[in-house]
């Protein structure tokens, strides 16, 4: 798809996660490199798989990012492993990413603490306007886990960088 303004490409950047029990990591890395090169060559990012569950960060065609997307939740070749997945998305002037990586790895987010369980003990969810009255609260504390470049891109008022 091309933008009429500039003629420069249109993507769709796409950010992912989902905790979720996965069995056979390896597995499940080598079929969702399967299912992006059945579908398109034109989805670029990266993907992890732990037995944790999914994250991943890609970039892509409005249609060629629906497609992947769409297989990702369906393909039952997955067993609904990543159904219900929740996609963040934003547009992209230009590619982030310059290949398509799938890694297996022991976490999905890691801390480096054992005995961690982040499918089964799932956090408060809140809505925005939970979130901003829980932020004016003045016995509450935000530390904001990102690295310290990212911490210094953008953050709430107040929060701490660990």
């Amino acid at each position: 798809m091309q933008d009429d303004a500039n003629s420069a490409p249109v993507l769709v950047h796409s950010a992912f996660y989902k905790f979720v029990s996965v069995a056979e990591v390896d597995a499940v890395a080598a079929l969702l490199r399967e299912l992006l090169r059945e579908l398109s060559r034109d989805v670029l990012g990266s993907i992890l798989v732990a037995c944790e569950g999914i994250n991943g960060m890609v970039a892509a065609s409005p249609d060629a990012l629906a497609a992947f997307e769409q297989a990702l939740t369906t393909d039952a070749r997955l067993q609904g492993l990543f159904s219900g997945i929740s996609f963040k998305h934003s547009a992209c002037a230009t590619a982030p990413f310059q290949r398509m990586k799938v890694h297996s790895k022991p976490e999905v987010l890691p801390l480096g603490v054992d005995g961690v369980d982040a499918v089964g003990h799932r956090g408060v969810q809140l809505n925005p306007q939970q979130w901003r009255e829980l932020m004016q609260q003045d016995d509450v504390v935000l530390i904001d886990n990102r690295n310290h470049f990212e911490f210094r891109l953008g953050r709430f008022k107040g929060a701490v960088d660990p």
